[in-house]
C-alpha cells in the first residue's frame, strides 16, 4: 500500500513539473509568428483649399475645434462626387474626394468623416476615411502642430482602430476586396514608422475578416480534401493563436 502510493505520489509530481512544458509546447504548435515589414511616418502638409472651386455645401460639422465641410464643385463633370475641407481657425485645407456618390452619402446620415484616434497617448492623431468606390476606401492619418494639419500615413481599406492583445497599444487593421484581404498595423510613433503583416499571407488564406466586436479573425483555410473550413485566430505580441 505505501509502495502504491509513492508510486501515485512520483506520478502527481512527474506531471506538475511537465504541464507547463506541455502547455508551453502545444501552445507553440499553436503558435503563428508575423513578420512585420517596415514603413517610415511622413509629414506633409495639407494643401490649402481656393474656396472658388466649392460649389453646392452638403454637409458640415464641427469636433474638437475642427470644422468639416463636404460639398460639390462648381464644376459638375463629376456632379456624384463629395469633396471636403477642414477648417482651422481662419484657414482651409482641402481634403479631397471623400465619397464617390452624393445620393448614398447624403441617405447614409454621414455626420463626419473625421475622427480623433487613441493611437498615441502624445499627439493626436486624426483620421479621416474617403470612400472612394463600392469596394475602395481609403484612411489617412494626421496631425495637427501649429495649427497646420500634417499627414502622417495613408492606408488602403476599411480601417479599424483596437488594443488587439490588451497592451496598452493601438494597433490598426485595414481590410479590402469582396475576399478580405487583411493587413495588421503596428504603430511606432516614437521611432517615427509603422509596421505591418499580411495576413492573407501569412495563413495562406484567400479571404481573412477582422471581428471586430471580438477583436478575432476569421479565415478561410484549406484542409487536405481541398475543402475551406473558417477557423479563428487571436493576436498576441506578435502571433497569431488559433482560438478553438
Amino acid at each position: 500500500m505505501k509502495k502504491k502510493s509513492l508510486i501515485a505520489l512520483g506520478a502527481i509530481i512527474i506531471i506538475l513539473f511537465a504541464f507547463p512544458y506541455l502547455k508551453s509546447h502545444f501552445s507553440r504548435q499553436d503558435e503563428i509568428k508575423l513578420s512585420f515589414s517596415k514603413k517610415n511616418l511622413v509629414e506633409s502638409p495639407l494643401p490649402s483649399i481656393d474656396l472658388q472651386d466649392v460649389g453646392e455645401i452638403i454637409s458640415e460639422s464641427t469636433q474638437g475645434g475642427l470644422t468639416q465641410v463636404y460639398y460639390q464643385k462648381k464644376d459638375l463633370r463629376n456632379e456624384e462626387y463629395i469633396y471636403g475641407y477642414l477648417v482651422i481657425e481662419d484657414s482651409y485645407y482641402d481634403l479631397g474626394q471623400v465619397h464617390y456618390d452624393q445620393l448614398l452619402f447624403q441617405s447614409s446620415s454621414i455626420l463626419s468623416i473625421l475622427s480623433e484616434t487613441s493611437i498615441s497617448d502624445k499627439d493626436t492623431i486624426y483620421k479621416w476615411t474617403a470612400l472612394l468606390g463600392a469596394n475602395y476606401s481609403k484612411s489617412n492619418y494626421f496631425q495637427i502642430k501649429d495649427k497646420i494639419p500634417y499627414i502622417i500615413m495613408d492606408i488602403d481599406g476599411n480601417t479599424f482602430e483596437a488594443d488587439l492583445d490588451q497592451d496598452g497599444q493601438i494597433e490598426t487593421i485595414a481590410s479590402h476586396g469582396t475576399a478580405a484581404e487583411t493587413v495588421l498595423y503596428r504603430w511606432v510613433i516614437d521611432k517615427q514608422h509603422i509596421e505591418y503583416a499580411n495576413l492573407n499571407d501569412r495563413l495562406n488564406s484567400p479571404s481573412v475578416v477582422f471581428l471586430n466586436e471580438r477583436n478575432l479573425f476569421e479565415a478561410a483555410i484549406q484542409d487536405n480534401k481541398d475543402q475551406y473550413t473558417n477557423k479563428r485566430y487571436r493576436y498576441q505580441e506578435g502571433a497569431l493563436y488559433r482560438v478553438k
